[in-house]
């Protein structure tokens, strides 16, 4: 305690392929949470058993700070996460990138003061972002973004960092 729910959004192909079924075999990464997901919008995978969950893709163009413009691509991922419901039986949700160092037991371990509360972690030092190598949430968090999110607004120009 407490409970994770972790995925990864990945590519049917290339480097994330073999580095996800590396870490399957290995139960580490986000298959070391409590339970996993994989989300792929060019089509669908099955890795040790896991079949990801398809959700929408977008264009990918350059953001105002010069990353990856791909907000649009991460909210139609999240919406895929919110409408699997796999989120709702646990305490925190992690979207780490596979070729992030996630150690689930270490995260559990700052997060357990937490519980309870509508937050997210913080994890850039510079002002307005969320690196997307791990973006955590709590419960209460997602509810909110699962009730309002469509509320807030997610120019095409920005990063998922940003958003």
């Amino acid at each position: 305690f407490p409970s994770l729910y972790c995925f990864a959004v990945m590519r049917t192909y290339g480097y994330e392929v073999g580095l996800t079924r590396a870490q399957a075999e290995r139960g580490v990464g986000i298959f070391a949470c409590d339970d996993h997901s994989l989300l792929t919008a060019d089509g669908e995978i099955t890795i040790a058993g896991t079949r990801s969950i398809r959700f929408n893709g977008a264009p990918v163009g350059r953001s105002v700070d010069n990353t990856a413009g791909n907000t649009e691509l991460f909210v139609h991922a999240w919406d895929a996460v919110v409408s699997a419901g796999v989120w709702r039986s646990h305490t925190f949700t992690l979207k780490a990138d596979l070729d992030a160092v996630l150690l689930p037991d270490r995260v559990r371990t700052h997060l357990r003061p937490h519980v309870g509360q509508k937050m997210f972690v913080i994890n850039c030092p510079w002002g307005d972002m969320v690196f997307g190598a791990l973006e955590v949430f709590s419960y209460h968090a997602l509810l909110e973004w699962a009730t309002r999110g469509h509320d807030c607004p997610a120019p095409k120009n920005w990063g998922e960092d940003k958003y």
